[in-house]
Protein backbone atom coordinates (compact mmCIF):
# COMPACT_ATOMS: atom_id res chain seq x y z
CA UNK A 1 0.00 0.00 0.00
CA UNK A 2 1.05 3.77 -0.16
CA UNK A 3 2.78 4.97 2.40
CA UNK A 4 3.52 8.87 2.77
CA UNK A 5 7.09 9.53 3.56
CA UNK A 6 9.08 12.68 4.55
CA UNK A 7 12.54 12.79 3.14
CA UNK A 8 15.28 13.45 5.64
CA UNK A 9 17.10 17.04 5.19
CA UNK A 10 20.75 15.82 4.05
CA UNK A 11 22.18 15.35 7.85
CA UNK A 12 26.08 15.18 7.48
CA UNK A 13 26.75 18.28 5.20
CA UNK A 14 24.64 20.88 7.47
CA UNK A 15 26.87 19.83 10.04
CA UNK A 16 30.01 21.60 11.39
CA UNK A 17 30.50 24.37 8.94
CA UNK A 18 27.25 25.31 7.29
CA UNK A 19 27.40 23.34 4.33
CA UNK A 20 24.52 25.15 2.77
CA UNK A 21 22.73 22.54 0.74
CA UNK A 22 19.34 21.13 -0.03
CA UNK A 23 17.07 18.40 -1.41
CA UNK A 24 15.14 20.18 -4.68
CA UNK A 25 12.98 16.79 -5.67
CA UNK A 26 11.34 16.02 -3.88
CA UNK A 27 10.58 19.88 -2.49
CA UNK A 28 11.41 19.90 0.84
CA UNK A 29 9.17 21.61 3.63
CA UNK A 30 12.69 23.90 3.86
CA UNK A 31 12.01 25.77 0.86
CA UNK A 32 8.75 27.09 2.85
CA UNK A 33 9.16 30.47 1.46
CA UNK A 34 9.61 29.23 -2.53
CA UNK A 35 6.47 31.69 -3.70
CA UNK A 36 7.75 34.61 -1.44
CA UNK A 37 10.07 38.11 -2.69
CA UNK A 38 12.61 38.01 -3.84
CA UNK A 39 13.15 33.89 -4.41
CA UNK A 40 10.04 33.96 -6.84
CA UNK A 41 11.86 36.94 -8.89
CA UNK A 42 14.46 36.04 -11.15
CA UNK A 43 17.38 35.31 -9.47
CA UNK A 44 20.31 38.16 -9.27
CA UNK A 45 23.12 39.13 -11.43
CA UNK A 46 25.88 38.05 -10.02
CA UNK A 47 24.64 35.81 -7.49
CA UNK A 48 25.18 36.67 -3.82
CA UNK A 49 25.53 33.84 -1.34
CA UNK A 50 23.11 35.01 1.22
CA UNK A 51 20.25 34.44 0.92
CA UNK A 52 19.79 32.53 -2.19
CA UNK A 53 19.96 28.56 -2.62
CA UNK A 54 19.42 29.01 -6.42
CA UNK A 55 18.85 25.61 -8.30
CA UNK A 56 19.13 24.63 -12.37
CA UNK A 57 15.60 24.52 -13.58
CA UNK A 58 14.04 23.75 -16.91
CA UNK A 59 11.51 26.39 -15.81
CA UNK A 60 14.19 28.84 -16.22
CA UNK A 61 15.31 28.27 -19.82
CA UNK A 62 15.05 31.10 -21.72
CA UNK A 63 14.59 33.22 -18.26
CA UNK A 64 17.83 32.99 -17.16
CA UNK A 65 21.26 32.45 -18.71
CA UNK A 66 22.78 30.29 -16.16
CA UNK A 67 19.17 28.13 -16.74
CA UNK A 68 18.37 28.86 -12.23
CA UNK A 69 15.76 29.36 -10.58
CA UNK A 70 14.85 30.60 -6.76
CA UNK A 71 12.16 28.23 -6.54
CA UNK A 72 14.01 26.45 -3.23
CA UNK A 73 13.81 29.46 -1.45
CA UNK A 74 15.83 29.86 1.58
CA UNK A 75 16.33 25.79 1.76
CA UNK A 76 20.31 25.47 1.96
CA UNK A 77 19.77 27.66 5.19
CA UNK A 78 17.90 25.22 7.27
CA UNK A 79 21.12 23.50 8.82
CA UNK A 80 23.13 22.90 12.13
CA UNK A 81 25.86 25.00 12.67
CA UNK A 82 29.16 24.25 15.18
CA UNK A 83 28.75 20.62 15.58
CA UNK A 84 31.44 18.19 15.90
CA UNK A 85 32.02 14.49 16.60
CA UNK A 86 31.99 13.29 20.07
CA UNK A 87 30.25 16.49 21.46
CA UNK A 88 26.75 16.33 23.23
CA UNK A 89 25.26 19.35 21.08
CA UNK A 90 26.13 21.92 18.45
CA UNK A 91 26.89 25.51 20.01
CA UNK A 92 25.14 26.99 16.61
CA UNK A 93 27.98 29.22 17.02
CA UNK A 94 31.27 28.34 16.17
CA UNK A 95 32.79 27.48 12.64
CA UNK A 96 34.39 24.28 14.34
CA UNK A 97 37.80 23.29 14.69
CA UNK A 98 39.65 25.37 11.68
CA UNK A 99 42.10 28.24 11.48
CA UNK A 100 40.83 31.65 12.07
CA UNK A 101 41.87 34.11 9.21
CA UNK A 102 40.96 37.49 8.47
CA UNK A 103 40.56 37.63 4.51
CA UNK A 104 39.93 40.31 1.93
CA UNK A 105 39.31 39.78 -1.89
CA UNK A 106 43.18 38.67 -3.10
CA UNK A 107 44.43 36.95 0.82
CA UNK A 108 43.74 35.58 3.66
CA UNK A 109 45.91 36.68 7.05
CA UNK A 110 45.91 33.93 9.94
CA UNK A 111 45.07 36.29 13.45
CA UNK A 112 47.48 34.57 15.32
CA UNK A 113 44.67 32.92 17.74
CA UNK A 114 45.79 30.11 19.01
CA UNK A 115 43.76 26.88 18.16
CA UNK A 116 44.34 23.83 19.44
CA UNK A 117 44.77 20.98 17.50
CA UNK A 118 45.07 16.72 16.88
CA UNK A 119 43.95 14.35 18.69
CA UNK A 120 41.84 14.81 21.85
CA UNK A 121 42.19 18.70 21.59
CA UNK A 122 39.23 20.43 24.30
CA UNK A 123 36.77 21.07 21.19
CA UNK A 124 33.58 20.37 23.07
CA UNK A 125 34.97 21.55 25.89
CA UNK A 126 37.88 21.42 28.05
CA UNK A 127 35.95 18.69 30.45
CA UNK A 128 34.25 17.15 27.97
CA UNK A 129 37.40 16.52 25.61
CA UNK A 130 36.08 15.17 22.12
CA UNK A 131 36.87 12.19 20.26
CA UNK A 132 39.69 11.31 17.62
CA UNK A 133 38.42 11.05 13.85
CA UNK A 134 38.04 7.36 12.65
CA UNK A 135 38.39 8.39 9.17
CA UNK A 136 42.18 9.03 8.46
CA UNK A 137 42.82 7.35 4.90
CA UNK A 138 43.30 10.54 2.53
CA UNK A 139 41.12 8.43 -0.42
CA UNK A 140 38.10 8.91 2.08
CA UNK A 141 38.31 12.28 2.66
CA UNK A 142 37.52 15.09 0.02
CA UNK A 143 39.17 18.43 1.53
CA UNK A 144 42.88 18.90 2.63
CA UNK A 145 43.65 15.53 2.21
CA UNK A 146 47.62 15.80 1.85
CA UNK A 147 47.00 16.55 5.91
CA UNK A 148 48.64 14.02 7.73
CA UNK A 149 45.56 12.82 10.45
CA UNK A 150 45.54 14.54 13.43
CA UNK A 151 48.22 16.75 12.79
CA UNK A 152 47.88 20.69 13.46
CA UNK A 153 46.88 21.26 9.21
CA UNK A 154 44.17 18.77 9.67
CA UNK A 155 41.82 21.63 10.22
CA UNK A 156 38.84 19.30 10.05
CA UNK A 157 39.66 16.08 12.38
CA UNK A 158 36.85 17.06 14.23
CA UNK A 159 34.18 17.66 10.93
CA UNK A 160 31.15 15.28 11.16
CA UNK A 161 32.36 13.46 8.04
CA UNK A 162 35.56 12.35 9.88
CA UNK A 163 33.41 10.23 11.94
CA UNK A 164 30.07 9.86 10.65
CA UNK A 165 27.50 9.37 12.78
CA UNK A 166 29.18 10.90 15.93
CA UNK A 167 27.83 14.64 15.81
CA UNK A 168 24.96 15.86 16.62
CA UNK A 169 22.60 18.11 15.12
CA UNK A 170 20.35 21.02 16.35
CA UNK A 171 17.45 20.03 14.54
CA UNK A 172 16.64 16.59 12.56
CA UNK A 173 15.01 19.01 9.82
CA UNK A 174 17.86 21.85 10.37
CA UNK A 175 18.15 25.17 12.17
CA UNK A 176 16.92 28.65 9.95
CA UNK A 177 20.64 29.92 9.42
CA UNK A 178 21.83 27.02 11.71
CA UNK A 179 21.93 28.67 14.56
CA UNK A 180 20.14 27.75 18.12
CA UNK A 181 17.00 29.55 19.11
CA UNK A 182 17.22 33.08 20.55
CA UNK A 183 21.03 33.64 18.80
CA UNK A 184 20.26 35.57 15.82
CA UNK A 185 22.22 35.78 12.87
CA UNK A 186 25.57 34.64 13.09
CA UNK A 187 28.90 34.67 10.78
CA UNK A 188 30.09 32.47 7.61
CA UNK A 189 26.43 32.18 6.24
CA UNK A 190 24.54 31.21 10.07
CA UNK A 191 21.93 33.65 8.86
CA UNK A 192 18.04 33.85 7.58
CA UNK A 193 15.99 36.28 6.38
CA UNK A 194 12.95 35.98 8.22
CA UNK A 195 9.54 35.74 6.64
CA UNK A 196 5.93 35.54 7.48
CA UNK A 197 6.76 31.46 7.26
CA UNK A 198 10.33 31.59 9.69
CA UNK A 199 12.59 33.35 11.64
CA UNK A 200 16.26 32.77 12.16
CA UNK A 201 16.67 30.11 15.07
CA UNK A 202 13.42 28.58 14.16
CA UNK A 203 13.43 24.93 14.16
CA UNK A 204 13.00 22.85 11.11
CA UNK A 205 10.71 19.84 13.27
CA UNK A 206 8.89 22.29 14.87
CA UNK A 207 7.84 25.20 12.64
CA UNK A 208 7.87 23.68 8.88
CA UNK A 209 4.24 22.20 7.77
CA UNK A 210 3.69 19.33 5.40
CA UNK A 211 3.62 20.77 2.01
CA UNK A 212 1.85 18.98 -1.25
CA UNK A 213 5.08 17.94 -3.38
CA UNK A 214 2.67 15.84 -5.63
CA UNK A 215 4.88 12.80 -5.00
CA UNK A 216 3.86 9.47 -3.83
CA UNK A 217 6.28 6.33 -3.67
CA UNK A 218 5.26 2.90 -2.39
CA UNK A 219 7.58 1.25 -0.44
CA UNK A 220 10.23 -0.66 -1.97
CA UNK A 221 10.44 1.14 -5.26
CA UNK A 222 12.83 3.44 -6.89
CA UNK A 223 12.80 6.70 -7.79
CA UNK A 224 14.63 9.78 -8.68
CA UNK A 225 15.71 12.32 -6.24
CA UNK A 226 18.25 15.22 -6.41
CA UNK A 227 20.00 17.59 -4.07
CA UNK A 228 22.15 20.84 -4.20
CA UNK A 229 25.32 21.91 -2.83
CA UNK A 230 25.39 25.94 -2.36
CA UNK A 231 28.54 25.69 -0.66
CA UNK A 232 30.74 22.48 -0.07
CA UNK A 233 33.13 21.62 2.50
CA UNK A 234 34.63 18.55 2.06
CA UNK A 235 31.69 16.25 3.81
CA UNK A 236 29.35 13.70 2.62
CA UNK A 237 25.86 13.24 2.45
CA UNK A 238 22.80 10.39 2.71
CA UNK A 239 19.28 10.58 2.29
CA UNK A 240 16.66 9.18 5.05
CA UNK A 241 12.64 8.68 5.89
CA UNK A 242 10.98 9.21 8.12
CA UNK A 243 6.76 8.09 8.18
CA UNK A 244 4.90 11.83 7.62
CA UNK A 245 2.76 10.69 10.22
CA UNK A 246 5.31 10.16 12.24
CA UNK A 247 5.22 11.72 16.55
CA UNK A 248 8.69 13.13 15.94
CA UNK A 249 10.49 13.93 12.91
CA UNK A 250 13.56 13.29 15.11
CA UNK A 251 16.86 11.32 14.96
CA UNK A 252 15.76 8.19 16.24
CA UNK A 253 12.77 8.21 13.42
CA UNK A 254 15.18 9.04 10.56
CA UNK A 255 18.04 6.35 11.26
CA UNK A 256 14.96 3.51 11.45
CA UNK A 257 14.58 3.53 8.30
Amino acid sequence: MPRELLVACPLLLPCLVAAHSAITLPPSRNAVDSDAFPWAGAVPHPLPFEPWCPIPSRSAVGKDDRNLTGSNGQACFWFSNGCAIGCDECDGSTRGPIPSFNCNATSCVPTGKPIEFGPQAPICSIAHGSMNATMCDPTHRTVNTAAECGSPEDYFFYSPWRAPGYAPVIDSCGSAGGRRPGQGAGGFGAEYVNTTHANIGDLGSKTLLPRDTGVEWVAGGTYEVAWTPQANHGGGYSYRLCPADSAALDEDCFNRA
